[in-house]
């Protein structure tokens, strides 16, 4: 099964009341006090195959997306990163049980609000056009210079238009949303792609600023926004399984044994780092073993907590990621 996201009870009784499906896809939950985990079935195709396959891959993301939108119609929710798996009821119970403190918090923090994604595409020539009479544009016109250079001249000045409008859109966009994070530019024309997060009811004042910015972009220019959709750019539940092999491979590096408590993995940690310093003589300075113990102290001291609330050894770690720092929040 596919984790879709957490929710309340709540949310996931009103799914269920209304037919148990979400954009056509049977959809399941799991209930463990006041949070419930929503579940769709997989469609069996594994990650190594959508990452040779572009079709595929289009096609399960949009599929996750509309799961998403049909999920958030009905209440707060928390999404989870596409194709994270969740492989029984039993675990999923697990994993309410044994993050409930970090699930609700994001869940509380998150689970109303809801993204946008912005791009913004310009028409180069009617932009130039526009610009005709601006007062750095006719001197280079009037100057003496060649060919190449009057052209050089007229790139530069339109590049710094371009900048001065793109640093302008993305303030305008900042000051209605929560948060707004740029994504990479995919067309040649494309001025800003952006994903936004909103508070609820602030969609009239996304429409607003980007109406604003429409006036001022001459000829043909495109404004496409697509949304809403839970806040999955800026707060997805991630689930990590650490192997043996990983928890055994840290120990050996932090030289404790298993039954390690969280103080002594920082006192190992310590002591590596001191050895490790510049100012150590008693070893080199190398700065990647003290970062592969940190790691290590990172990895191990989240397994030991996670064992104690949950009381099993079939540790599942979480972490709610931003999709631009890919780091836990």
């Amino acid at each position: 099964m596919t984790l879709v996201g957490i929710t309340t009870p709540d949310v996931a009784g009103a799914i269920a009341a209304a037919g148990g499906r979400l954009a056509d896809i049977e959809a399941r939950s799991v209930a463990v006090g006041d949070l419930a985990a929503l579940l769709v079935r997989t469609n069996g195709l594994s990650w190594p195959l959508l990452r040779r396959s572009r079709a595929a891959l289009r096609s399960s993301m949009l599929t996750a997306q509309r799961i998403l939108e049909a999920a958030a119609m009905h209440g707060p929710l928390l999404p989870a990163r596409p194709g994270t798996v969740i492989r029984s009821r039993a675990e999923a119970s697990r994993l309410l049980q044994s993050q409930h403190r970090p699930l609700a918090e994001a869940l509380r923090l998150h689970g109303r609000s809801r993204q946008f994604q912005v791009t913004i595409s310009w028409d180069p020539a009617a932009a130039l056009a526009a610009r005709r009479h601006h007062q750095v544009l006719v001197a280079v016109t009037r100057a003496e210079a060649g060919a190449d250079s009057l052209a050089t001249r007229i790139h530069d000045f339109m590049s710094a238009e371009q900048a001065a409008f793109e640093a302008g859109a993305m303030r305008a966009l900042a000051t209605v949303a929560q948060d707004v994070m740029a994504l990479p530019v995919d067309q040649p024309d494309m001025l800003i792609n952006a994903v936004v997060l909103l508070a609820p009811g602030a969609e009239p004042a996304l429409e607003h600023a980007l109406e604003e910015l429409d006036r001022q972009l001459p000829g043909d220019n495109r404004i496409r926004l697509i949304g809403p959709l839970p806040a999955i750019s800026f707060a997805a539940v991630a689930i990590d399984r650490p192997s043996r092999a990983r928890t055994v491979a840290a120990r050996r590096l932090l030289g404790v044994g298993e039954a390690a408590e969280p103080s002594d993995l920082r006192r190992a940690y310590l002591g590596i780092a001191r050895a490790h310093h510049p100012d150590s003589r008693a070893s080199p300075t190398d700065a990647s073993v003290v970062g592969a113990a940190a790691e290590a102290c990172r990895l191990l001291t989240r397994v030991v907590e996670a064992r104690a609330s949950g009381r099993t050894d079939d540790v599942l770690l979480v972490d709610i990621l931003r999709q631009d720092q890919q780091r836990s929040i």
